[in-house]
């Protein structure tokens, strides 16, 4: 399986994410932290127009959160800047 191949699918995923694919994005470790990172920064993925609407930037927040990944951080950090507290990706980081 390619590391790619999770995130590729996390972006045409909506609200509910299989178990499935949320244990093989955990499954990449750290080797996740990048893509998603990319994933939350890419606005295309976030178009409600977009094939899985806006859910998968607010899915890529909860997998680094899972992974404890610290070096996320700064990234979300960064987009809680370009949302308002009414957007669910505000609540997800916040929280």
């Amino acid at each position: 399986m390619s590391q790619q191949a999770p995130i590729l699918r996390l972006r045409e995923t909506g609200e509910n994410l299989p178990a499935s694919l949320r244990s093989e994005v955990l499954a990449l470790g750290y080797g996740a932290i990048n893509p998603l990172i990319l994933l939350l920064q890419d606005e295309s993925a976030g178009f409600a127009d977009a094939p899985a609407g806006d859910w998968p930037p607010i899915k890529s927040v909860d997998q680094p959160v899972e992974l404890e990944a610290e070096r996320a951080i700064l990234a979300m950090l960064e987009h809680l800047t370009t949302t308002t507290i009414d957007e669910i990706i505000f609540r997800r980081i916040v929280v």
